[in-house]
This record gives C-alpha cells, sequence and structure tokens, in this order.
C-alpha cells in the first residue's frame, strides 16, 4: 500500500471513530478528543483541500451546501465544534 493510501485509511479510521464515538460517549475525555478531531479536520480541509479524499470531500461538501458558497465555513464549522466541546465540559461533570 503507498503512504497516500495509508493517510488516506488512517483518516477514514479517525473520522468514523469520532462520529461513532460522538454518539455513544458517556465520559467527558471521549467527547473532546472526538469534537477535537473533527474540528482538526475541519481546519485541515480549508488549508489542504486536496491532502485526501476525506479532506477534499469535506471541503467541496462544506463549500456548495451551506449558503453563500464559499470553504470559509469550514473554519466556522471547526469553531462550532470547539464551542460545543466546551459546552459538554460545562454539561458533564469529569470522572
Amino acid at each position: 500500500m503507498k503512504r497516500s493510501g495509508i493517510l488516506e485509511v488512517i483518516l477514514l479510521g479517525l473520522t468514523l471513530c469520532a462520529v461513532i464515538s460522538l454518539s455513544i460517549a458517556h465520559s467527558l475525555m471521549v467527547t473532546w478528543i472526538a469534537l477535537e478531531w473533527l474540528a482538526f479536520l475541519c481546519a485541515l480541509s480549508f488549508v489542504l483541500p486536496k491532502a485526501s479524499l476525506i479532506t477534499n470531500f469535506l471541503s467541496r461538501t462544506v463549500s456548495q451546501a451551506l449558503w453563500p458558497e464559499s470553504r470559509y465555513w469550514l473554519w466556522v464549522l471547526a469553531i462550532a465544534f470547539n464551542l460545543i466541546a466546551i459546552a459538554e465540559t460545562l454539561r458533564l461533570k469529569p470522572l
């Protein structure tokens, strides 16, 4: 497997784990890690949209799905994920 193929598998695996863990997360640490990964992925998609299939897909989907069409929505999503992480921190009690 080429280096780019390994990167694709790693990014896809981490993204799927983050999304799945958000739906079943009951601890603050898992919630934080998942939301920060998604925020990082949004920032990476803005800076390097052609780095992988995931970043290219996220960049194209977000810029075309939200109005007005702009890649700057990726920054808004990254900030929103961080704000959600802060809200979850205030809501959940650390173990």
